[in-house]
């Protein structure tokens, strides 16, 4: 894959801006007399444009920022850079002195896979003195794939796109698996059973107990070698959550940059472990007629698999895993849904699957939506999208609690609460993409609880919010 200009059709996004309203007519980008930040097909779109600057103009750095690399730095080094060279490394921080990914923990490949995303090309211009201290920063384009296919992979996505053939009896499994949920009543479904054989609590007390002895570095490394880590349960003590997807797609060339035998030693006896759960792992449904539709689907999207039993916070009344197909029941059951061509349906399908792809466990996430987006985006890659379905799928995700934003206890005033719901119209704001998120918000409240009560009791908020979203779009489109 071109990792580079793979998102060539994406707009850019993401930047606040302060001014008077104007529409650039040719980039359809807002301007509003407060700050909205635009649509976060923002930093996808800077990852697919090589030749695209980042601003074009040298930032000055916060306090904050300035604070931050000095005390991983050191001020003598920082003032030995250009100033050009500030802002990047501000937010590549991280990567001081690291020589190889898998001394990276997650949450440090995430942030830096956003930051690259964000700079693209850009990176290739710093400094020669910045590139001694920051080895992993790409000085072209076939070492910045190289960097971003490492980091993908790093958290245990495969973006190997499927044949023809895989793809079509995906889709097919896909679209019959809704039918026979749209099919069922409420109560069918609150009675369903999802069970793997080899669960997601047994696979976590086998890896902990071959990692244990080793040291948090090495440790590191065998969590790299297999796209994801065990992190402190965030409400139980003595207990673990599995963050990114655990996967066994490296090989011996991953394994040689793994120096210690006995690190390597964890790493061939976890391989099994890995298998039996991504791949050799049957899932058992109470409702049979589904149960080969769920296998066929998490043979393909592995990703999926962490998502039974990871339990959702208080007010859900399902794990991940259900709620999920609880979503693509209630799409199926709209007659909005039942207007679209297949296309747009897939793509709510999908999205539906994915959409609390990277939700933490057991807390309210409020980065989910975003967090999630950006996986999927690359999940899908293996369906091999059109630009336009990948823009959709990548937004209704990003946009997914659009509701909750506008309607959240955080608003105290009426233009606060204005300028959200004006960044909601303008993030989607094209072609259908607002009717598309409507039918997946409904549906999504709907998958909440085990009955409708938690979409009842928002409702006329979730219809007022909506005819004000769509005036705003009307009028960024009538400009």
């Amino acid at each position: 894959m071109d990792y580079i200009n793979s998102l060539n059709g994406l707009k850019n996004v993401n930047e606040s801006v302060s001014s008077k309203i104007k529409v650039n007519k040719q980039n359809k980008k807002v301007i509003e007399n407060k700050q909205v930040q635009v649509s976060s097909l923002d930093a996808l779109q800077r990852y697919g444009r090589a030749v695209v600057s980042f601003a074009g103009e040298k930032k000055d750095l916060s306090q904050e920022d300035f604070s931050k690399l000095t005390s991983k730095i050191g001020e003598e080094k920082l003032l030995s850079y250009s100033t050009s060279d500030y802002k990047i490394i501000s937010d590549l921080v991280d990567l001081y002195g690291i020589n190889n990914i898998n001394e990276l923990d997650y949450l440090q490949k995430r942030s830096t896979l956003h930051s690259l995303v964000r700079y693209n090309s850009d990176l290739f211009s710093v400094s020669e003195v910045a590139k001694k201290d920051f080895p992993l920063f790409p000085t072209n384009e076939d070492e910045y794939s190289s960097l971003m296919k490492g980091l993908i992979s790093s958290i245990g996505i495969n973006t190997n796109e499927l044949t023809q053939n895989q793809i079509s009896r995906f889709n097919a499994t896909l679209f019959e698996l809704s039918e026979i949920l749209a099919d069922i009543s409420d109560e069918e479904f609150n009675a369903i059973e999802i069970h793997q054989d080899y669960s997601k609590d047994a696979f976590i007390e086998d890896v902990f107990s071959s990692v244990k002895d080793l040291t948090e570095k090495e440790r590191q490394k065998v969590f790299d070698y297999f796209g994801f880590e065990l992190k402190s349960h965030p409400k139980e003590q003595n207990k673990y959550i599995i963050v990114g997807y655990p996967t066994n797609s490296n090989d011996e060339n991953k394994l040689i940059n793994i120096e210690e035998a006995k690190t390597r030693a964890v790493v061939e006896k976890l391989r099994s472990n890995v298998i039996k759960f991504s791949q050799d792992n049957y899932v058992s449904c109470s409702n049979k007629n589904l149960e080969k539709y769920i296998n066929h689907i998490l043979s393909v999207c592995p990703e999926l698999r962490t998502q039974i039993d990871r339990q959702q916070h208080g007010t859900h009344e399902f794990d991940v895993f259900k709620h999920s197909l609880k979503v693509v029941q209630k799409i199926a059951q709209q007659p909005e849904y039942r207007q679209l061509d297949e296309s747009d349906k897939k793509i709510m399908l999908l999205s539906a699957l994915l959409h609390d792809s990277n939700k933490t466990e057991a807390i309210k996430d409020k980065q989910h939506a975003r967090e999630s987006a950006f996986d999927a985006f690359f999940i899908a890659k293996k369906f091999n999208l059109s630009e336009e379905e990948s823009e959709k799928l990548y937004s209704i995700i990003k946009n997914h609690e659009w509701l909750g934003y506008t309607n959240s206890s955080e608003i105290k005033t009426d233009e606060e609460k204005e300028k959200r719901l004006y960044k909601v119209a303008n993030d989607l704001r094209d072609g259908n993409l607002f009717e598309l998120s409507k039918i997946f918000t409904a549906a999504d409240l709907k998958a909440v609880q085990k009955s409708d009560a938690f979409y009842d009791k928002v409702g006329n908020v979730f219809a007022k919010n909506s005819f004000v979203v769509k005036s705003y779009i009307n009028q960024l489109n009538d400009f």
